[in-house]
């Protein structure tokens, strides 16, 4: 994992978890079947839970949570900073007071998870409204897109490939 690779799935995540806070104002997730659930903390949004793969994911205006075997990873908009903590299976929430850095090594398998699942929520997105909503989502950000909405499968599936140590040699634990 190179230091280019961690500044993409920042700038990736940062674009990508304004789009779905914009699609939860629209109401979107319910309708792609994610579930409305309590907040997190009194300061947060509504979170959303769902599936994906045997994966538990849960998603606020905190970042993206996605556990796996007794473990989970919390993806965050900014500052970026990859956190692990204890897992979570819906109905119970992650809890965010839990969880420390961890290096990328640490937490490779459940990133690799986490962007594959951002790759399988914009391909669903797309099906459901179309090729145009998500840029027309991101036309109302005060900043231009990081990445072209098109492009937000691939580029979520390329970083995830990068970031499996089952894909890429050498990546290790910390």
């Amino acid at each position: 994992m190179t230091p280019r690779e961690l500044g993409r799935i920042e700038r990736l995540m940062d674009q990508q978890l304004w789009a779905i806070g914009a699609d939860a104002r629209l109401g979107l997730l319910t309708t792609l079947g994610l579930e409305r659930a309590e907040r997190l903390t009194p300061d947060s949004s509504s979170t959303y839970l769902a599936r994906h793969h045997g994966a538990a994911v849960a998603l606020s205006s905190l970042g993206l949570w996605l556990s796996e075997s007794n473990r989970a990873v919390r993806l965050d908009r900014r500052p970026h900073a990859l956190m692990v903590g204890p897992g979570f299976e819906p109905p119970d929430l992650p809890r965010p007071g839990h969880f420390r850095r961890a290096a990328p090594g640490d937490a490779a398998p459940l990133v690799a998870s986490a962007l594959r699942w951002v790759a399988c929520y914009e391909e669903l997105v797309c099906s459901v409204c179309g090729p145009e909503h998500r840029a027309a989502t991101l036309a109302q950000r005060r900043r231009p897109p990081y990445f072209e909405p098109a492009t937000l499968p691939a580029i979520a599936r390329e970083l995830a490939a990068a970031f499996d140590p089952a894909v890429t040699p050498g990546l290790r634990r910390a």
